[in-house]
Parts: C-alpha cells; sequence; structure tokens
C-alpha cells in the first residue's frame, strides 16, 4: 500500500468520506479549486468517458496536484453493463495507471448478476496492485462480493434525492446489505440545505462512503458542490 491509499474499512459509524464523481474538464479552474481546498478522500476523474485514447497534460497536472495534497485518484473506466469487450476495458485501465499515475479504478455500468466479469477485472487488477477499485452498480450487490478483494468497495446506491425518498421514506432509518465501510452512495438532485441530514442518515447506517449535490441531470456530476 502507498502513503496515500484509502483503509476501506474502519470501525464505528461516522460522517461518511467523500468519493467525488469529479465529471468536469480542466478548464474549469473553480471548480477543481474548491475540490482541491475541501481534499476529498477520493475524486473520480474522467476525461473522455475513461482515459481516452491520447495523453491529457492537463488531466495529469490536475491528478498530481490531488495527490499531493492527499487525495486518492480514480480513473472512470465504463463497462457497458459487460457488454464492452473486456480487451477495451483492460486497455483503459492501462492507460490509467500508465498515462495518468492514478490510484485505482471507477467501474461503471456494472451489472449485478455477473460475478465471473467482476472476478475477471479484479485478478486483472491483481497485477497492477491498485489502492482502491469501486464497482457501481447503483444499488445493492451480492454480499460474496465483498469478500472477492480487500480494496474493493462498491456504490450501491446512485440516483436523486427523489429516488431516495421513494425507495426508503423521508425520515429513513438505512439497513445496508454486506459491509457499509465499503459501500458508496451518490445523491444528486438534493437541496444544500438538506445536505447534513442526508449525511447523517448515512452515517448512521455505517456507510463509507457519500456525495451529495444540489446538480441535476442530465449529468448531475458536472459541478462541485461541497457535502461538508
Amino acid at each position: 500500500m502507498t502513503p496515500n491509499s484509502v483503509q476501506v474499512a474502519r470501525p464505528g459509524p461516522c460522517i461518511p468520506r467523500s468519493l467525488v464523481p469529479a465529471y468536469f474538464g480542466p478548464w474549469q479552474e473553480d471548480d477543481w479549486d474548491r475540490l482541491s481546498a475541501d481534499r476529498p478522500e477520493i475524486v473520480v476523474v474522467n476525461p473522455a468517458n475513461g482515459p481516452g485514447t491520447t495523453r491529457s497534460p492537463p488531466y495529469r497536472r490536475l491528478i498530481d496536484a490531488l495527490r499531493r495534497r492527499g487525495s486518492n485518484v480514480l480513473m472512470y473506466v465504463h463497462t457497458d453493463y459487460f457488454r464492452r469487450d473486456t480487451v477495451a476495458v483492460a486497455a483503459d485501465v492501462r492507460r490509467a495507471f500508465d498515462w495518468f499515475g492514478v490510484d485505482g479504478v471507477f467501474f461503471d455500468e456494472v451489472p449485478v448478476d455477473d460475478n465471473r466479469e467482476v472476478r475477471r477485472l479484479l485478478r486483472f487488477l491483481a497485477g497492477l496492485s491498485p489502492d482502491i477499485c469501486v464497482f457501481n452498480a447503483g444499488r445493492a450487490v451480492p454480499k460474496a462480493w465483498f469478500s472477492l478483494h480487500p480494496n474493493a468497495a462498491f456504490v450501491t446506491f446512485e440516483g436523486s434525492a427523489h429516488q431516495f425518498v421513494e425507495r426508503f421514506g423521508s425520515d429513513p432509518h438505512l439497513v445496508v446489505v454486506g459491509p457499509g465501510a465499503r459501500q458508496v452512495w451518490l445523491v444528486h438532485s438534493l437541496p444544500a440545505r438538506s445536505h447534513r441530514r442526508y449525511l447523517t442518515v448515512l452515517a448512521d447506517a455505517g456507510i463509507g462512503f457519500g456525495y451529495l449535490t444540489s446538480d441535476r441531470l442530465p449529468n448531475p456530476w458536472d459541478v462541485y458542490s461541497s457535502t461538508r
């Protein structure tokens, strides 16, 4: 493990650590300045729906600056619900490490009914020794997944505040499946005045990582809003 690595398991309930889907470009300097000043634990970068096919010096400079300030940086890699060719996914992962010097990978569009592909990706990652990898299923994943890799975390909720209330009620007391400390919850379209209350709900359930934003669809991750 590197000095910058993330320990995903931790005892006791406390406010979830920040995992920020930073899907905005280097030209959005104000967003990056605010994000860097807040020093989130994990930042997910997405130059071109993944690392792209050419190096991006502006993104590399941003990544290096974030890591110097103590953040772990993950590269977004989409899987198209495992319809995408594994060779292409693996190529994206290698470019992420070789070109951008990231700490790990954020796999998006992960179905919960294909353990084989998750295992295959984890075996491939073992040779690259990532500090952390995150699989975004957007809903609860099989409990067996948590035993596949000690540094793997899983997005088990991604949706709007309205969807959150529809599913869990307006005064929720969450019961999560599997280790909460290795789960990520991403909530968008949430008024800033409600952030603290929602963070408390996640903390009471033992959720390890979270990000709340008032930004909305079609891309609720294209600006940065602090959740603290």
